[in-house]
């Protein structure tokens, strides 16, 4: 997995975004059991993940949770 803390303004580099989706993608595909979850609801959850990675990082919140 990418670690965004290593990415200085990944927010700002559209390569370095779509690095950072594709990472998140590769890692919640592996855990999904097949079925009942479909590739749509992969594509959902990593957009869920990648958005709420944005917004922390852009607000300049850490990801780290307690």
């Amino acid at each position: 997995m990418i670690l965004l803390a290593r990415l200085h303004d990944w927010t700002k580099n559209t390569a370095t975004q779509a690095e950072v989706h594709v990472a998140i993608l590769d890692t919640v595909r592996v855990p999904l059991p097949r079925p009942p979850f479909t590739e749509d609801d992969t594509e959902t959850l990593t957009d869920q993940v990648y958005d709420y990675a944005w917004q922390r990082t852009a607000n300049g919140q850490s990801l780290h949770v307690t």
